[in-house]
């Protein structure tokens, strides 16, 4: 070994600590798709950047898809929203037109989704930044345990034929 030599070797720090309120929360209306964070974003679709589409709203003309939204903070620490699914039919947005109810909310152990048909349905778990938690297929209820999970805020996507609903869980 050179004594003379310098170890020039970089050991990166890990300096991302963007908490999970700051994660971006999508809401839709018949035209568009509205994110929580209103600067530093960049809209997904896919899993693919839209060009130029940085503002906190995006027109829905980007046909279907599944759409995120991603926050970057100053140290260039990024955070992604759930995931919101975007199906066009003949009314616009589609959401499940029949009743639909998820409880308890907020859970510790597990919760339950009920649709108010007798139709197969599905439903995905996201957490706050974007990572699928749980798929899971039901008849018209269906129990997800949560145990395991960590406690915090999950998005719970329902699907059924071309219908969607999206509801807010907090685990405890």
């Amino acid at each position: 070994k050179n004594p003379q030599a310098t170890d020039t070797r970089i050991t990166p720090l890990s300096t991302c600590s963007i908490q999970a309120p700051l994660a971006p929360v999508i809401t839709a209306t018949a035209t568009q798709l509205t994110s929580s964070v209103t600067t530093n974003i960049q809209w997904f679709k896919d899993g693919v950047a839209l060009s130029g589409q940085t503002n906190a709203t995006l027109p829905l003309t980007f046909g279907n898809g599944t759409y995120t939204v991603v926050y970057t903070d100053a140290s260039g620490c990024t955070i992604s929203s759930a995931p919101y699914v975007y199906s066009s039919g003949t009314s616009g947005l589609n959401t499940l037109e029949v009743s639909n109810t998820l409880y308890p909310n907020p859970t510790q152990a597990d919760f339950t989704v009920e649709v108010g048909n007798n139709l197969p349905f599905t439903g995905k778990v996201w957490t706050a930044d974007g990572k699928l938690i749980v798929s899971f297929e039901g008849i018209q209820a269906k129990t997800v345990e949560t145990n395991s999970w960590e406690k915090g805020v999950y998005f719970v996507h329902l699907s059924q034929g071309n219908k969607t609903a999206i509801h807010r869980l907090l685990v405890q």
